[in-house]
């Protein structure tokens, strides 16, 4: 027998004993599962948590039927009417729920934003700009309240969303 035959004999009864005994310890290198993507911020993910800094949404008020207001300031937030009637109001915002069922809006009508409302109006507002070139400069001014004239009575609902 030449020696070619030998060696190549031995290599496969080596490699043959090899695997029988020591395959078990081994293991499987092969991968099972996918590589996690990189962290990406979620809804309960935060880069600073601040409990309790959100402004909180009260409920709504009692409810009213058929009141009618004339050239006053009210506030929206917690109001709750129905069939009401508002001439020349300027209405105060702030961020909170509102219901206005079947309501008449006649004269001029202001919307004064507050606080939170205020923010919103802000932050949206620099969002809005991110898209479109160039960027703003410096702060963002707190929007102005606008008079928005009506020349006949409009009906309408105004519901907030919960």
């Amino acid at each position: 027998m030449s020696k070619t035959t030998i060696a190549l004999g031995s290599s496969i009864i080596g490699l043959s004993i090899m695997l029988t005994f020591l395959w078990p310890f081994l293991g499987n290198h092969t991968s099972t599962r996918a590589q996690s993507p990189s962290p990406r911020p979620s809804s309960g993910t935060r880069f600073v948590d601040a409990p309790g800094l959100a402004p909180s949404v009260p409920p709504l008020g009692i409810a009213v039927t058929d009141v009618g207001l004339k050239g006053v300031a009210q506030q929206l937030d917690g109001l709750n009417c129905e069939k009401c009637t508002f001439t020349d109001v300027v209405f105060e915002y702030a961020g909170g729920n509102f219901r206005c069922v079947d309501c008449t809006f006649t004269g001029s009508t202001r919307l004064i934003l507050k606080g939170a409302a205020a923010n919103t109006a802000v932050m949206l507002r620099l969002f809005q700009s991110l898209n479109t070139p160039p960027a703003p400069k410096g702060t963002i001014p707190v929007p102005q309240p606008r008079v928005i004239p009506i020349d006949n009575s409009v009906q309408a609902d105004w519901i907030s969303p919960k």
